[in-house]
């Protein structure tokens, strides 16, 4: 949930930072780092968190079926991981 709300989050903050540095005088690239790149460092947090999640899952409810010689929990972990990496470089 907390993830889909930055996604949404995220195209308002990028505009209003733009008019903060407007309105202020202060360059784009100072308010960029400062509030549009903290936005990326939570996003990343977020995401290793529950990558952790579904890891330990896995190793606490071991699943002994296996689908094309992977387990689910390291399916999940790996497509989890790639569509991380996909948000995080929109």
């Amino acid at each position: 949930m907390s993830a889909l709300a930055l996604v949404i989050a995220s195209p308002f903050l990028a505009r209003s930072a733009r008019e903060i540095a407007e309105v202020t005088g202060v360059s784009t690239t100072f308010i960029g780092t400062s509030l549009i790149g903290i936005d990326a460092h939570a996003l990343t947090a977020l995401w290793s968190m529950l990558l952790m999640s579904v890891a330990l899952m896995g190793i606490s409810c071991r699943v002994e079926k296996r689908h094309l010689l992977i387990e689910p929990d390291s399916f999940l972990s790996v497509l989890g991981y790639g569509l991380g990496l996909w948000l995080l470089f929109q």
